[in-house]
């Protein structure tokens, strides 16, 4: 996987940030693995190429009409580089861009909303992800370290991010037996660590094994599951691995469907069967959700909901 990396990096001194000659944004020819998050190569890329150790908080790969085995156009913005740090002979700080050249155009509203913030000095929007916040990753880690050495499986390599998505956030490290994750999830999936955790004790054999969750902040760590993704075992594996994953799914809702006071006192929402119609048409919303670049029409907003009500009758 080819990364076609665009770089903002916030200087020490409020309203800089690294530039290239002329002026405009750092680019970078990243190489990363197609397994792996882009969060990993940039990583990657800031500390062994140039030297900075520093967070990643948001990246943006623009895949949508990239033609298989070209570049894909990313834009990464970090925490603001320490005092004391000296950028390559080729990059300098110096004042925030008025004017994008260079950058590929599926990634200049995006960089034009984030130097904007840097520029006015703003505080980040209430809806962005704790984890693209600066101090988060140093916060998550020590709580990761403090936690594992808790749970008698102390850490061996430093806690690095995994995986950094709108909705979620991992952190891996290293222990003496094998790899820990530390899980981070938004808001309205702030139940998730409790409810892990309930379904782990409830029917471990389908769970990761639970080390430590922090509910408050919606934390979880776990032990690596270290098992292949069906897409990725042979061709004639596939099919007992659906089996299996779906038998497992089964069990688990065998085990708990007589017991939803617990489910819900571990935080998880309640949406009753006949509700689910009107549930939908609220997360939609009066504008049309957006699936990609396309928002839904009244008409199809309408034929969702009523295919939603058929089939809400004919499971009840």
């Amino acid at each position: 996987m080819k990364l076609d990396t665009r770089l903002i990096v916030p200087g020490p001194a409020a309203g800089t940030i690294l530039v290239a000659a002329g002026g405009v944004l750092p680019s970078a020819d990243i190489e990363g693995d197609q397994d792996e998050a882009t969060v990993v190569a940039v990583t990657a890329y800031l500390r062994d190429v140039i030297g900075l150790r520093v967070p990643v908080l948001e990246t943006h790969p623009r895949w949508l009409g990239v033609p298989a085995g070209d570049p894909i156009p990313t834009l990464a913005i970090t925490e603001a580089a320490p005092r004391g740090w000296e950028p390559p002979p080729a990059l300098a700080f110096g004042p925030i861009p008025a004017i994008l050249d260079g950058v590929p155009d599926s990634l200049v509203p995006r960089a034009e909303e984030l130097l904007t913030e840097l520029r006015m000095g703003a505080q980040p929007p209430a809806l962005r992800p704790r984890w693209s916040r600066p101090g988060w990753q140093a916060r998550a880690s020590a709580w990761m370290i403090a936690a594992a050495a808790e749970a008698g499986r102390p850490l061996i390599s430093e806690p690095a991010p995994f995986y950094l998505r709108g909705i979620s956030a991992l952190l891996r490290a290293e222990t003496a037996t094998g790899a820990v994750f530390l899980k981070a999830v938004f808001p309205p999936f702030h139940a998730e660590p409790v409810v892990t955790r309930l379904l782990a004790e409830r029917v471990p054999a389908s769970l990761p094994v639970v080390l430590a969750i922090e509910a408050d902040e919606g934390w979880l760590l776990v032990e690596d599951v270290a098992a292949p993704l069906v897409g990725e075992m042979p061709a004639t594996q596939r099919a007992g691995g659906l089996v299996a994953g779906s038998n497992a799914i089964v069990e688990l809702q065998r085990r708990l469907a007589g017991d939803l006071e617990a489910l819900a006192s571990a935080g998880c929402p309640l949406r009753p069967l006949d509700e689910m119609p009107t549930l939908l048409d609220a997360a939609i919303g009066p504008d049309g959700a957006a699936f990609g670049a396309e928002t839904l029409t009244p008409d199809r907003r309408d034929r969702a909901v009523a295919a939603t009500l058929a089939a809400v009758e004919r499971v009840a």
